[in-house]
């Protein structure tokens, strides 16, 4: 029978969850309110790589305070609490007058005028501009009315699921995400039960020490997509981010079956920081671009983040099914999430 104290923990999770899935579309939201629109891609660099300097820190002193704590670790939650409040602070330290509402919702922020002229540079070109200026005032009144109308309908895209899932972009990128952490989020937990098989206490070491790879591997990439992903395009480089996840899934299950040795298990969360963080910092400017001027940006990324959830979820069950299925033979689910990540694969390169 399952005991109170389970019970506990599982309603904890849950509301962690409901937590970590509002703080991601919250974080970027604001992020967009307080930059100029040229500085976003930047500045979501900016917040990856410094996220994941922080995430290097507190995971490496965890790491230490377990191993030398063990078997009591529980004071570490009291810490994540506590980084939780003192992020609080720095957010409530934001001015509201710094926050262009508007724009954090991916708005269109320009003036009616300016819709107008843009109106006018696409119905004519060359000498014809001029000529569409000293039009009547009739002739401009209707374009102005098309111009609101045209506002409208794009405010009040995306405000309910059925029509994101009308989408067919916003729809497969969503398709895409699920599927992506549904054969990704399971790897790490099947990877630190491995390392962890041979010492328990050594094992909470170098679980930690395997995030911090991914975290130092990732806070580069981070900053090197934040300048670069326009060269390159979103597709190709989101391809090499979602390619990372079979070759690293290989690599795995060669390791648990020939060489099951803890440092070289750690080490393959490399090629996590790599695809993780090419993914991570594209997420929000893919949903950016596909919104831009809906005013849905919240509600869209929110939309994604829930598939997200939901795959890395579904990803750990099916992957301790699988392991248990297998008689704990771990090379088992590492080469399902191979083949899964093949098929997304082939997903982003013929279906979006």
């Amino acid at each position: 029978a399952w005991k109170s104290d389970l019970w506990f923990i599982l309603i904890m999770k849950a509301l962690e969850g409901v937590a970590a899935t509002i703080f991601l579309p919250a974080l970027m939201s604001l992020l967009l309110g307080i930059c100029e629109s040229p500085e976003v891609p930047r500045m979501v660099s900016l917040t990856e790589t410094s996220n994941k300097i922080g995430s290097i820190l507190f995971t490496a002193g965890c790491g230490v305070l377990s191993y030398y704590a063990y078997p009591d670790v529980s004071f570490l939650f009291y810490l994540l609490g506590a980084g939780g409040l003192v992020a609080t602070l720095f957010i409530l330290a934001i001015p509201d007058d710094a926050i262009d509402d508007e724009r954090a919702r991916a708005g269109n922020t320009k003036s009616e005028d300016e819709l107008i002229q843009d109106a006018a540079a696409q119905l004519s070109s060359g000498d014809r501009r001029e000529e569409f200026a000293n039009q009547s005032r009739a002739t401009r009144r209707s374009v102005r009315g098309s111009v609101r109308s045209s506002i409208e309908v794009v405010q009040e895209k995306h405000s309910r699921y059925r029509d994101l899932l009308q989408d067919r972009n916003v729809a497969m990128f969503a398709v895409l995400t699920l599927l992506f952490h549904l054969f990704n989020a399971g790897v790490l937990p099947l990877l630190a039960q491995l390392i962890a098989q041979e010492d328990i206490r050594t094992g909470l070491a170098f679980t930690s020490g395997s995030m911090c790879i991914t975290y130092i591997v990732q806070a580069p990439v981070s900053f090197i997509i934040g300048k670069n992903y326009k060269r390159f395009g979103y597709k190709n480089i989101l391809m090499l981010g979602l390619a990372i996840l079979p070759l690293r899934c290989l690599n795995l299950a060669l390791f648990a079956m020939y060489w099951p040795n803890q440092y070289a298990l750690a080490a393959t969360q490399i090629w996590e920081g790599v695809g993780s963080g090419i993914y991570d910092t594209l997420l929000p400017l893919i949903v950016k671009a596909l919104v831009d001027g809906s005013g849905r940006f919240g509600f869209t990324f929110g939309f994604i983040v829930t598939c997200w959830r939901v795959g890395h979820g579904l990803s750990i069950l099916v992957g301790e099914a699988i392991l248990k299925a297998a008689h704990h033979r771990y090379e088992v689910p590492f080469f399902f999430s191979m083949a899964g990540g093949i098929a997304v694969c082939a997903l982003l390169a013929f279906g979006v």
